[in-house]
């Protein structure tokens, strides 16, 4: 697993590593937004919360992780997750569910630069990969990618920014906690 701060390039670390090991990419981030754009009943009562930048409750979202990662390809090759477990109950739950993770990157970051990091992030839609004008530029030579970004809603409503930051402070502690015998925790300075 690889989880961390909000817009803390999650994604980019866990792809190296899923391309490394030849294992399959499950983003958590991924798995909701199918839900949401395929109308499923689950899509439709998150999407709101998703949003206005609350957190999914714990056992939805480990529901839909574990049911991934029971799949075929993900029992052969193995599995790197991308952007769950944020609290130390949904590691709980998708322990309980039969998939717990052997190891977790914890990607750590100041908590005075979590806002300002997810606020003027862009999405490539074709790839999920997140960009940053400031943390994290499209390369200069790969002016199709940049034509494609797009914001992310959730990005754009500063209340949801301010709350999932919040929620990031709130649960990291315990989080941090319930990884310790199998994390190991890099920290962004800043």
């Amino acid at each position: 697993c690889v989880t961390g701060a909000p817009s803390g390039d999650k994604r980019a670390v866990a792809k190296a590593v899923a391309e490394e090991y030849g294992c399959v990419l499950v983003s958590a981030a991924g798995l909701l937004k199918e839900q949401v754009q395929a109308k499923t009943e689950v899509g439709v009562t998150v999407g709101k919360m998703i949003e206005d930048g609350y957190l999914v409750p714990p056992g939805v979202m480990s529901k839909l992780v574990a049911e991934r990662l029971s799949r075929p390809d993900c029992a052969s090759k193995g599995w790197v997750l991308e952007g769950f477990p944020r609290t130390a109950g949904q590691l709980e739950e998708l322990a309980k569910l039969g998939h717990a993770p052997n190891k977790v990157a914890v990607l750590d970051m100041k908590h005075t630069l979590v806002a300002g990091r997810i606020t003027g992030r862009q999405v490539d839609p074709k790839t999920g990969d997140a960009f940053h004008d400031q943390y994290r530029p499209v390369p200069l030579e790969d002016e199709e990618v940049a034509f494609r970004l797009v914001e992310r809603g959730d990005d754009a409503n500063q209340r949801a920014v301010t709350l999932r930051a919040g929620q990031y402070r709130t649960h990291w502690p315990a989080l941090l906690e319930a990884v310790k015998d199998v994390g190991r925790v890099f920290e962004d300075k800043g």
